[in-house]
């Protein structure tokens, strides 16, 4: 009987092994297939059929700021949630640019005017985006036309 309760011992941490490792190699696959590997290069966007925007040096820009200050929070393909919400659609969100252009430079103090949409958002996310201060309107501009022909 003491042989028997080894052997179902043995038996049952295999399994839980067996099952860790099938869980291990799944989640791998997850992220193998749902993230998007940076080659460190910057993509070509065609922007010969866009009327809306001016020059390709924009959209270049747009996507260098985009880049280097909210890829880290909000998804490249500007559709999935990821720690902030999906971009597509954003500026039809926001009742003006202005109150967005003073949510991107410093969310929290733009809490402060009491704002319906940012402070539902903010209670949505529950947690604070982070300030980029030193942005100036051309830059945001240009993060928001490149938002705007990334999520087409």
């Amino acid at each position: 009987m003491n042989t028997r309760l080894h052997f179902e011992n043995l038996t049952n941490l295999i399994f839980a092994f067996l099952a860790l490792l099938f869980l291990l190699f799944s989640y791998g696959f997850y992220l193998e297939n749902s993230v998007e590997e940076d080659t460190g290069e910057d993509e070509v966007i065609d922007v010969s059929s866009i009327s809306k925007i001016e020059n390709n040096e924009s959209i270049q820009l747009g996507m260098r700021l985009f880049k280097n200050n909210c890829a880290s929070c909000h998804s490249k393909n500007m559709k999935a949630d990821l720690t902030g919400p999906a971009l597509k659609g954003v500026l039809d969100r926001w009742e003006n640019k202005e109150g967005l252009y003073a949510w991107i430079r410093n969310s929290q103090a733009f809490l402060a005017t009491g704002d319906k949409y940012a402070n539902a958002l903010f209670l949505e996310w529950g947690n604070e985006m982070t300030a980029f201060p030193n942005l100036k309107d051309e830059e945001i501009e240009a993060i928001l036309n490149y938002i705007e022909i990334q999520s087409r």
